[in-house]
C-alpha cells in the first residue's frame, strides 16, 4: 500500500433539501469524519454551490489532478448535475443523500446519510487495497445513461402580453404556454402559419441518469418546488392534491421491448404501440426509486441496458390512485392490473398537447415529443455489486 492520498472531489449543494448552509456544513463534517475514520489518507477538493445552477467546470474538477471519486452531496438534482459534467471521464460517482427525493441513494440501498458515508468508506478502502480484484469491486457497478431527444414547442408569446401575475401563476398552471403564448400561437395560425412548424424549437438532446416523468409524477416533482423548504414533507402534502386534480394527458407511445435488441429502432415488428392513449402518469425509470419511499420501478436494474416504462391510464379512479400510492414503498403497485409496466430499449412518446416533463428532477416545459434510447452509455459508480443494490429488487414483487 502506497502513502499517496486519494483525491476526492466533493460537489456540495449548500442548500440541499431546503436546509440551511450551516446545517448542510454540519452534516458534511460528520460525513467527512466517518469516511476519514477508515484510516485511508484522503485529499478533499470541495466545491460548494453558490446558486441553483452552479455546476463546476471540467477544469475545476480536474484542478488538482484526476480524482479517484466524485461525491454528489445533495439530492437527485445534485447527482445528475455533476454526472452530466463528468460524463465520459470514467470517474466513479457516489452520492451522499441530503435532498428531498434521494431516489438514486434509495436505489443503491442507502438508508440515510451516515449509512451512505459508511458504505463509501468501505469502497474507498477497497479502492486503496493492493488486491486488484478487491479494488475492481469498489467500482463494480455501472449506471446506464438514457439518451433522450426532446421536441419542444416555442413559447411564441410577445413578452408585452405576459403580466407579472401570469409569470407567478405559471408555477401553478397545469401546462404551458401561458395565456399570452396561446394568443400568439393562435394569431400565427390565423395568419396561415403552420403551428406544427413555426411553433416548434430545434430538438434538444442529453443524458438522463434517473428518470423522465410526465403527468402526476412530474407535477408532484416540479410544482411542489415552491415548498422545498418543507423538505420531503412537500411530497407528502402535494400527493393528495395532485391525485384529486387528476390531470389527464393524451399521448401515443411506441416502444421496443427489451426482448428485441435491434440496431434499427423503427424497423420490423420489434416496435409496438401502447393501446391506451390517455394517461394520468408516465414514468421512464432508469433506477428503482423515484424517491426514498417511492419504488416506482421495482424491476429496474441500473446496468441492464434498458429502461422501465411505468404508465397509469386515465381510466384509473382517484380512489385507486390513492391505493396505488400506499403500495409504492414496497413496489407492489406493479401487480395491480391498472398499472402498465414495460421494459424497453427504445421508446417514442408523442404528445397531443405541450406537457411538462421532469428530466432527472429538472423541468422542461412545452414538450411535444420524447425519443429515448437505453444502453448507449454508462457511468461508473463507487458501489460494489454485492449487498443492497438493485439486482435484488425484482424479487420483492414478482
Amino acid at each position: 500500500m502506497t502513502d499517496a492520498k486519494l483525491l476526492i472531489f466533493a460537489y456540495i449543494n449548500s442548500v440541499a433539501g431546503g436546509k440551511s448552509r450551516r446545517r448542510v456544513r454540519r452534516t458534511w463534517q460528520a460525513v467527512r469524519r466517518c469516511i476519514e475514520s477508515s484510516g485511508v489518507p484522503v485529499q478533499w477538493h470541495e466545491y460548494w454551490t453558490r446558486r441553483a445552477d452552479d455546476v463546476p467546470s471540467e477544469a475545476e474538477v480536474m484542478r488538482y489532478g484526476r480524482p479517484c471519486a466524485v461525491l454528489a452531496v445533495g439530492g437527485d438534482g445534485t447527482f445528475q448535475q455533476i454526472a452530466r459534467r463528468v460524463h465520459g471521464l470514467e470517474v466513479p460517482l457516489a452520492v451522499v443523500p441530503l435532498g428531498t427525493g434521494n431516489g438514486i441513494a434509495a436505489s443503491l440501498g442507502y438508508r440515510d446519510v451516515m449509512d451512505a458515508a459508511r458504505k463509501i468508506r468501505v469502497q474507498l478502502q477497497h479502492l486503496r487495497a493492493e488486491d486488484t480484484e478487491l479494488a475492481a469491486r469498489a467500482v463494480g457497478l455501472r449506471l446506464d445513461a438514457i439518451r433522450y431527444r426532446l421536441q419542444t414547442q416555442a413559447e411564441a408569446a410577445d413578452e408585452r402580453h405576459i403580466t407579472c401575475w401570469q409569470r407567478c401563476r405559471d408555477c401553478f398552471r397545469w401546462r404551458r404556454p401561458s395565456r399570452g403564448a396561446e394568443q400568439a400561437v393562435g394569431q400565427a395560425a390565423a395568419e396561415g402559419v403552420s403551428n406544427e412548424t413555426s411553433a416548434l424549437l430545434p430538438a434538444s438532446q442529453g443524458w438522463a441518469y434517473l428518470s423522465l416523468t410526465l403527468g402526476l409524477v412530474a407535477d408532484l416533482d416540479i410544482r411542489t418546488e415552491v415548498m422545498r423548504w418543507l423538505g420531503p414533507l412537500r411530497l407528502d402534502l402535494g400527493a393528495p392534491y395532485y391525485i384529486l386534480r387528476k390531470r389527464v394527458f393524451e399521448a401515443t407511445i411506441a416502444y421496443r421491448s427489451a426482448e428485441h435488441r435491434l440496431d434499427n429502432d423503427a424497423d420490423g415488428d420489434a416496435v409496438q404501440e401502447v393501446k391506451q392513449t390517455r394517461f394520468v402518469l408516465a414514468a421512464v425509470m432508469n433506477v428503482t426509486h423515484a424517491g426514498a419511499k417511492a419504488m416506482l420501478a421495482p424491476r429496474a436494474r441500473c446496468d441492464d441496458g434498458c429502461f422501465d416504462l411505468v404508465l397509469a391510464p386515465s381510466s384509473v379512479s382517484r380512489a385507486r390512485l390513492f391505493s396505488l400510492t400506499t403500495k409504492l414503498e414496497s413496489g407492489a403497485h406493479v401487480n395491480d392490473p391498472a398499472c402498465i409496466y414495460l421494459k424497453c430499449t427504445w421508446a417514442r412518446i408523442t404528445l397531443a398537447t405541450p406537457q411538462l416533463v421532469s428530466v432527472d428532477g429538472e423541468a422542461v416545459y412545452d414538450v411535444r415529443e420524447l425519443e429515448l434510447h437505453g444502453g448507449l452509455a454508462t457511468v461508473p459508480l463507487l458501489h460494489a455489486r454485492e449487498g443492497g443494490e438493485q439486482t435484488a429488487a425484482p424479487g420483492r414483487v414478482l
